[in-house]
């Protein structure tokens, strides 16, 4: 059970999970989300409900976080009416990177899902693994390779 919440002041971290590929039935790590700095790192609901995490962070990048346990969040909140309006803010900065994940993951070609990428996740591109890049654009590192070649 997750027993912090993690803020991330600089560098770039990955949200993956493990999954079975389908013609080998290998498992691997398939790239879910990105967070990069001044973030929330997962979500804070997690931490907040005593929720199992559903995936795994991975940093990209050397990192700086900061982070807050359950205790933190509770006495916070008992103490400030303020801290409902982060908790709120929070939540729509989770909500907006998991628009993005879908925005990037979307049923486009390739070459307009890594277009989509680098407008929404610019920071991101050129700093992390290209097969984390290209696992979660849901392409092969060979596929993202000549695409960003051809750019």
């Amino acid at each position: 059970m997750p027993k912090r919440v993690y803020f991330l002041y600089d560098g770039i971290v990955r949200g993956c999970r493990r999954e079975l590929s389908k013609p080998a039935g290998e498992e691997r790590m398939v790239t879910t989300w990105f967070c990069h700095k001044q973030r929330l790192v997962g979500n804070i609901q997690d931490v907040v409900l005593g929720r199992r995490l559903q995936e795994h962070v991975e940093t990209c990048t050397p990192c700086t976080f900061y982070y807050l346990s359950r205790e933190d969040i509770s006495l916070l909140m008992a103490r400030s009416a303020n801290l409902i309006s982060l908790y709120n803010r929070l939540i729509r900065g989770y909500i907006r990177l998991l628009t993005c994940r879908s925005e990037c993951s979307a049923p486009l070609r390739g070459e307009d899902r890594v277009r989509r990428f680098m407008e929404l996740l610019p920071h991101c591109i050129h700093r992390v693994p290209q097969e984390h890049a290209a696992s979660y654009l849901g392409m092969t590192r060979e596929t993202l390779n000549r695409i960003l070649n051809k750019k």
